[in-house]
C-alpha cells in the first residue's frame, strides 16, 4: 500500500498537507485537494484506520465492565448496546472482572491510556475518587458518583408496581432481597418504596440479605432454601431475576404451587423472560432503551457534546406464570 510520502510525491505537495487532507484538519485549496485525490486514486491508497485513530486519540471502541459474562441481565443489555454503538461507528469490548477490584482497576487504566474511548461500568466496586480522577467518558449502572453519569431507571415505579400487584393478588407476607445498603445504589430505592407501599396497603415485608458481589445461581438456591425455612408463612417475593428463578426452582422442588400459594415478581426482566416454558412475572427494565440511552450518553461525552437529559427510563409489568392473572 502506498505511504503518505509517496502520495505527497505524486501530488507534488508536502506530506503534512496530505496528512491534513486525510484527517480533515486545516485549510486546503480546491486545486491541492484535487491533486491529492487524484494521487490517492492512482496509487490505490487505503487509509490505515489504526494509525488514523492513534492520530485522533480515538480507538472507536468502548469497554463494558461487568462482573462476568454469564449474568443474563447485563448480557441482555450488552447485546443491544453492541447494535446501538455500531450506529455511531463503535465496537464494544467485554471486560469481565470476576468480582476482583484489581481487575477493574486494570481496565480503567486502559481507558486512561485511550485503549478505549469510553466505558459503561455495570458493577463499580472501587472508591468514588478513582472514577472521578479519570475524567474520561463513563456511564455507570446502579451507582451514583458525583461527576459521573448514571443510567436513570425509574426505580420508584418498579417498587410501586410490584407491591400493588402482589397485594392485589392476595399476598400478605412477602419477601424482598437487598444487597448493598447505600444511598449511592439507586436500586435500593425500589426495595424501600416496595416495602413502604406494601406496608401502607396492609401487608408485611421481611428483608433478606443477598450478597451483591455474588451472582452465582448455586448461592441463590441456597439463599432461597434458607429463606423459605426461616419465613414459612411467606407467600411472595420481589427480587432480581436470578433470585426469582432460584425461588421458583426451590418452590417447585418442595411441591409448593406457584402462583397459587406463592407469587414471584422479578426486577430485571431479561430478554428471555417470555421465552421460557415457565417464565417469571417481572417489572421489566427495558434493555433496548437502556442500551440506546447509554450509547447516546457515551458518544456525546466522547465528542464533547451534551449527554441525554435526566429523564428516567420507564419500566413496566410483564405478567408471566408466577403471578395470578386477575379477571
Amino acid at each position: 500500500m502506498a505511504s503518505i510520502r509517496e502520495i505527497a510525491q505524486r501530488a507534488q505537495v508536502a506530506p503534512g498537507t496530505v496528512s491534513r487532507a486525510l484527517n480533515g484538519k486545516g485549510y486546503i485549496s480546491k486545486e491541492t485537494r484535487e491533486k491529492i485525490e487524484k494521487a490517492l486514486t492512482e496509487l490505490e491508497y487505503v487509509p490505515n484506520e489504526l494509525a488514523r485513530n492513534l492520530y485522533r486519540n480515538r480507538s472507536n471502541m468502548i469497554g463494558a465492565i461487568l462482573p462476568d459474562i454469564e449474568h443474563p441481565f447485563f448480557i441482555g443489555i450488552i447485546k443491544k448496546l453492541v447494535t446501538e454503538m455500531k450506529k455511531y461507528g463503535y465496537s464494544v469490548v467485554l471486560w469481565p472482572t470476576e468480582y476482583h477490584t484489581e481487575t477493574e482497576q486494570e481496565y480503567l487504566d486502559q481507558l486512561k491510556c485511550n485503549v478505549v474511548d469510553g466505558v459503561v461500568n455495570f458493577v463499580p466496586m472501587l472508591p468514588d475518587e478513582v472514577y472521578q480522577k479519570l475524567q474520561r467518558p463513563m456511564v455507570m449502572f446502579d451507582r451514583i458518583v458525583e461527576g459521573i453519569i448514571h443510567i436513570p431507571i425509574d426505580q420508584e415505579k418498579s417498587g410501586l408496581i410490584a407491591a400493588q400487584k402482589l397485594y392485589a393478588d392476595g399476598c400478605r407476607h412477602v419477601l424482598t432481597a437487598v444487597g448493598e445498603k447505600s444511598e449511592a445504589i439507586p436500586s435500593l430505592h425500589r426495595h424501600t418504596v416496595f416495602t413502604a407501599e406494601m406496608e401502607r396497603l396492609g401487608g408485611q415485608v421481611d428483608i433478606i440479605s443477598a450478597e451483591w458481589k455474588d451472582f452465582h445461581f448455586s448461592s441463590y438456591l441456597k439463599l432461597a432454601e434458607e429463606a423459605l425455612v426461616h419465613y414459612p408463612k411467606a407467600d411472595g417475593i420481589y427480587a432480581a431475576d436470578i433470585l426469582g428463578n432460584a425461588f421458583l426452582k426451590t418452590l417447585l422442588r418442595k411441591g409448593i404451587s406457584v402462583p397459587d400459594n406463592f407469587e414471584i415478581i422479578s426486577t430485571d426482566g431479561t430478554s428471555d423472560t417470555d421465552n421460557a416454558a415457565f417464565c417469571l412475572s417481572a417489572v421489566v427494565q427495558p434493555a433496548e432503551e437502556i442500551a440506546r440511552w447509554t450509547a447516546r450518553s457515551l458518544t456525546a461525552q466522547i465528542s464533547g457534546g451534551q449527554s441525554p437529559s435526566e429523564e428516567t427510563i420507564d419500566v413496566y409489568l410483564f405478567e408471566g406464570d408466577t403471578t395470578r392473572i386477575l379477571c
